[in-house]
């Protein structure tokens, strides 16, 4: 009987547990499912929340991207005003574009700075974003070579720096421009340490290996054909020119030689003119009336100041006014108390520039010294104004918030 009354609740046992598991896994699916559902429901709300998100911030980069380029069609509508009339200030307010404004001022400096001022279309509560952008202008003349400007047959060196300025707008230079191009039939060399840029312009060379570039501001190219360099020929002026009548005082010339020397303390005077000289060699002044007309000197030989201390002073500033043409081998070894303001050409010479010298110099061998600076003036430029663009080096843009 015992036995049959435990082998009864042993029974009984084992049909009670079976139920009572049931019953627990329920309750635990139960609690997985809730925690599952919870889950899935944070990574919904977060997907969401970061779709959202990046909703916004394409939004946001696309509006700003609006802004700038609203504010670069200001500074292109600035620059073709600029090319139609180079002394245009007047700048636009608000003007309407791509369903935005922008907003240009100009600088006062002869070669003027723009700022342009871009707004994107509004959406309500948020307005527009804004985004402004500021650069030089540059109006350049069509060429028939790619690199108009100093020129060199053999080598172009340098080491020294080398720019442009307009001798109309700005006459003594107070401002260092892009434009200072270089062409060489050779080489172009530039120091191989050091990062500052020493030409700021395009250089173009065909011989030898390129120049450093990350010394040149503009574009370095190879050319595949030579330039065919200026040249004059003075052989008729050698005996038939204005040497006599156009120098004062006639103690500074000596007739026999064909040589000019300007002693220190000493001021010499030279007219409007066509003159052929053996050499020229200034301690004092030689002042170039080039006010009323246009100078120009066939040199058999060389151009200097043997201290440095010598002055050549170019009265209109202008350097198309005052003319050099070398005629043979010699070195001109150019280096004045204060800048000389020429045009120079020595086609079969070399020429050396250790002090300050703006107008334009071609050579067969130029070298622009570390103490020297060779600017070229943009009214040198051959034919008339083609296209206007922003100088190199001179774009900035800033993002403001919205309003």
């Amino acid at each position: 009987m015992n036995k049959l009354r435990v082998a009864s609740f042993d029974l009984r046992v084992k049909k009670e547990l079976p139920k009572r598991h049931r019953g627990d896994d329920r309750g635990v699916s139960l609690v997985m499912s809730l925690v599952a559902l919870a889950l899935f429901s944070l990574m919904a709300l977060t997907i969401n929340q970061v779709s959202r998100s990046q909703a916004r911030e394409s939004i946001h980069v696309m509006r700003q991207a609006q802004a700038q380029a609203i504010a670069e069609a200001g500074i292109e509508n600035a620059l073709y005003e600029l090319l139609q009339n180079p002394t245009w200030r007047d700048g636009f307010q608000d003007k309407p574009f791509a369903g935005g404004t922008y907003t240009v001022s100009l600088s006062t400096d002869s070669v003027p700075w723009i700022t342009s001022t871009g707004y994107s279309p509004r959406i309500a509560v948020f307005g527009p974003r804004v985004k402004t952008v500021r650069a030089r202008s540059h109006i350049r003349k069509k060429s028939p070579i790619p690199c108009p400007g100093h020129q060199a047959q053999s080598l172009f060196a340098a080491e020294g720096l080398i720019a442009a300025y307009d001798s109309a707008a700005d006459p003594d230079a107070a401002d260092f421009l892009f434009g200072g191009h270089v062409w060489s039939n050779g080489e172009i060399t530039t120091p191989t340490t050091g990062s500052n840029i020493l030409i700021r312009g395009d250089a173009c060379y065909q011989t030898g290996a390129s120049p450093q570039a990350r010394r040149i501001q503009g574009s370095v190219g190879q050319s595949t054909y030579s330039l065919v360099l200026a040249s004059h020929d003075g052989s008729a002026f050698k005996d038939k020119n204005d040497n006599l009548t156009g120098l004062s005082p006639q103690s500074v010339y000596d007739t026999e030689t064909q040589e000019i020397f300007v002693p220190s303390g000493q001021t010499a005077l030279l007219k409007p003119g066509v003159y052929y000289f053996k050499k020229i060699a200034v301690e004092g002044t030689l002042t170039a009336d080039t006010a009323d007309g246009t100078i120009t000197i066939y040199l058999a030989e060389n151009l200097e100041s043997p201290s440095g201390n010598g002055r050549i002073v170019n009265s209109s500033k202008s350097p198309a006014r005052l003319l050099f043409y070398g005629q043979g081998t010699a070195a001109m070894n150019l280096r004045f108390a204060e800048p000389l303001m020429a045009v120079i050409e020595s086609p079969k010479g070399q020429i050396n520039i250790n002090g300050n010298v703006y107008g334009k110099v071609t050579g067969d061998q130029v070298r622009v010294e570390n103490s020297g600076i060779l600017l070229f003036d943009r009214q040198l430029e051959d034919g008339a104004a083609s296209h206007a663009q922003w100088e190199p080096g001179t774009w900035s843009c800033g993002y403001q918030k919205s309003f």
